[in-house]
């Protein structure tokens, strides 16, 4: 799993998908000797969504799009069985804007824009949840970030500008009065 990260940061693509692809028969086999215990759930959808990653660079956003949903279903059947946290939120967050990105990519600027509204959804309640956690702020400015570079592609500076202020200042708590 580790070698395949190494080879897709180097642009070995090709070297990547072959490790990648050791990484989810073990990850598969994990999963089944475990009875599908939520860490080897999260393992495999973190191999799928590296796959993801890599078939995305190489510009099949098809593969990319289905191995990213593939790994949202993953991340979905854990949140059911967990409790609701911020690093479950964060991981369901980052699940919808790969999707937003792969799609953003493929040139489908509305389709992104709804992955993005659920990752906003998925952020918002990890700032909540979290009590404006550094991380789960960061993860709120990626997704309207990457919300706001949609609509500066549609030209609609107006919203992206609207956006890109927002996650500029985001509403920092101070521990010592909250």
């Amino acid at each position: 799993f580790n070698l395949g990260d190494v080879d897709d940061e180097g642009g070995q693509l090709d070297a990547a998908l072959s490790r990648y692809e050791q990484a989810l028969t073990h990850a598969r086999k994990a999963v089944e000797l475990s009875g599908g215990s939520i860490g080897s759930l999260d393992g495999l959808a973190a191999v799928l969504n590296n796959m993801a990653i890599v078939y995305q660079k190489r510009g099949d956003f098809d593969q990319a799009r289905q191995l990213y949903q593939d790994s949202l279903e993953h991340r979905l059947a854990i949140a059911k069985r967990s409790d609701e946290t911020p690093d479950v939120l964060d991981s369901l967050r980052l699940a919808y804007m790969s999707l937003g990105d792969v799609d953003r990519s493929d040139g489908q600027p509305e389709a992104a824009l709804s992955r993005y509204e659920q990752a906003l959804t998925h952020a918002r309640k990890a700032v909540d949840l979290s009590g404006g956690s550094i991380g789960s702020l960061g993860g709120l400015a990626a997704v309207l970030n990457n919300m706001a570079i949609v609509f500066e592609d549609k030209s609609d500076f107006d919203q992206a500008r609207q956006l890109y202020q927002e996650y500029s200042y985001p509403p920092l708590r101070d521990p010592e009065t909250d």
